[in-house]
């Protein structure tokens, strides 16, 4: 189907220079394809894997939300810092995140939490080895992947891997 002919009526624009150009209103004529190269698609599709594996990870967490958030609960009775992100259990879905996220920054990270007073040493050696090694992976990988995350933009915006 053509277009109207007023689709390709081109206006006369004045310059702040006093000069004239011209600019068409629609010109699919125009209209340009932008190619992507291949340090721009490698970046792309890191970091669709990098948000695919994100994802990945929260429904993991999400797993161990639903299943094992009460034993985790009896386990830490004496972590003020425990304590205190126990309602969020009531929160759905997000608050269960919330909770678990809590509870495996306070397994991967201890000493920060041990100095500040809000994990109890006797609870986290209480939590069985298995357990406690998937809690602190789980947190390390989300690190990880917040950090490929951003360091895929800044290698994207600064076009360090184009060509010369």
């Amino acid at each position: 189907m053509p277009y109207p002919e007023e689709i390709f009526q081109t206006e006369q624009l004045n310059k702040p220079t006093g000069g004239t150009c011209f600019r068409n209103s629609f010109n699919p004529t125009t209209l340009r394809e932008y190619k992507m190269n291949s340090s721009s698609l490698i970046i792309a599709y890191l970091g669709g894997l990098v948000l695919f594996l994100i994802f990945v990870c929260l429904v993991v967490m999400l797993h161990l939300a639903y299943t094992k958030m009460d034993m985790l609960l009896e386990l830490f009775p004496n972590s003020v810092g425990v304590r205190t992100l126990t309602p969020l259990r009531h929160g759905g879905t997000w608050g269960k995140l919330m909770l678990i996220g809590g509870i495996t920054s306070y397994v991967a990270f201890p000493r920060l939490y041990l100095k500040n007073g809000q994990l109890s040493w006797e609870d986290l050696q209480a939590i069985p080895i298995s357990l406690r090694r998937k809690l602190a992976l789980t947190q390390w990988i989300l690190v990880t992947l917040v950090i490929a995350m951003f360091a895929l933009y800044f290698i994207g915006e600064t076009s360090l891997l184009a060509a010369p």
